[in-house]
C-alpha cells in the first residue's frame, strides 16, 4: 500500500549474477534440512571453476607464471580499471533499447536451438536462456569495441558453459524434481528392502510349513526370484505417497518410474492388484528391482 492506502505498483526485477561459494545452492539447503527445487536450481546455475586446462578455472594465464599469479594480476587490475566498460555498454542498450531486444531474443533462440537436446525439460530451455542471454551480452560489448575479442567468442565460451552444466544437475537434460524424487524412492528401498517388506511368498520349513518372517513398520511386500533375490517390490499406496514421495508429487513420481521401465502396472492405472498373504487382494505400486542395479551403475 502507499501512503494514501492505495494500491502500490508492484516492483520486480530479474538478477543475473556470479557467486564465488564454494558450495552450492542445494548444499546449502541441505546443511537445514532442505531441499531445492528444479526451478531455484535454474536461476542459481551451478557451474564448475575449472576449466579442465590443469589451470583451476583458467583456460589462458596469458604468460603468466602460474594461475595463482595470473589471479593476482587480474586482481591488481581490477582495483585500478572498473566500470568505464559497463557505463558504456549502458549506453548503447538504453540508445537503441527496442532493436536490443529483438537481437536478444533472437540470440537466445538460435542458442536454444543450437545446443538444447530434443526431449529436455522446461528447466533446461530456461537455463539454456539464461546462458544465451549472457553470450549475447558479451557479443553486443564485442561490437561496440569494448571487449578486444574475436565476433563469436562470447556465445562460444557460453555454449561451452552450459554444456558443462547438465553433467553436475540431477537429472541432466531432464526433470532436476524427478530425478530427486526416483533417488529417494531408490533410497527407500535400498535402506528398507530387508526390513520393511514382507516376503510375498514365505518361506516353509522341511515339513512344508510356512515360516513367517517378522515385518515391523510395513512398507509393503518383496517377490523374490528362484534365487531368492528381489524381483519387485510390492509398494503399499500410503507408503508411496507419504513416505517414497514426500514432497514430491505421488503421481507424477509413478508416472516418472513407468516412463523409465521401473513401474510394473495395470493400465490405466498405475497400480497392480496382486493377491497377498493375509491381506488379500489389494493395490501396489510395483517398482522392479532394476531401480536398485541402475542406481549403482550411475544411470
Amino acid at each position: 500500500m502507499s501512503r494514501t492506502i492505495g494500491a502500490r505498483k508492484k516492483l520486480s526485477w530479474s538478477v543475473l549474477f556470479v557467486s564465488a561459494g564454494e558450495v552450492t545452492l542445494a548444499d546449502h539447503a541441505q546443511t537445514a534440512g532442505k531441499r531445492t527445487k528444479g526451478g531455484a536450481e535454474v536461476r542459481l546455475l551451478n557451474i564448475d571453476a575449472d576449466a579442465g586446462a590443469g589451470m583451476g578455472m583458467f583456460e589462458n594465464i596469458h604468460g603468466a607464471e602460474s594461475p595463482d599469479a595470473f589471479s593476482r594480476r587480474l586482481k591488481e587490475a581490477a582495483r585500478h580499471y572498473y566500470g568505464s566498460p559497463l557505463r558504456e555498454c549502458v549506453k548503447v542498450i538504453a540508445s537503441k533499447r527496442a532493436p536490443m531486444e529483438k537481437a536478444v531474443r533472437q540470440c537466445q533462440a538460435e542458442f536454444v536451438q543450437r545446443h538444447v537436446p530434443a526431449g529436455a525439460s522446461g528447466e533446461v530451455f530456461r537455463a539454456a536462456q539464461r546462458f544465451g542471454l549472457i553470450g549475447a551480452a558479451g557479443e553486443f560489448a564485442t561490437e561496440g569495441g569494448l571487449t578486444g575479442w574475436k565476433p563469436d567468442e562470447s556465445m562460444n565460451a557460453a555454449g561451452l558453459c552450459f554444456r558443462d552444466w547438465p553433467r553436475r544437475r540431477d537429472g541432466g537434460a531432464g526433470s532436476g524434481d524427478l530425478e530427486k524424487a526416483i533417488r529417494q524412492v531408490r533410497n527407500f528401498i535400498e535402506v528398507h528392502g530387508a526390513s520393511r517388506f514382507q516376503a510375498a511368498k514365505p518361506r516353509s520349513d522341511h515339513q512344508g510349513n510356512p515360516m513367517p518372517k517378522k515385518v515391523v513398520n510395513r512398507a509393503g511386500f518383496r517377490v523374490d526370484n528362484a534365487n531368492g533375490e528381489a524381483d519387485q517390490y510390492f509398494i503399499l499406496p500410503e507408503t508411496f505417497r507419504r513416505e517414497e514421495c514426500d514432497g514430491f508429487d505421488y503421481r507424477a513420481v509413478a508416472h516418472a518410474l513407468m516412463e523409465r521401465g521401473y513401474l510394473d502396472c495395470q493400465p490405466p492405472h498405475l497400480t497392480k492388484k496382486p493377491r497377498l498373504p493375509k491381506v488379500g487382494s489389494v493395490r501396489v505400486y510395483a517398482v522392479n528391482a532394476s531401480i536398485l542395479s541402475d542406481g549403482a551403475s550411475g544411470a
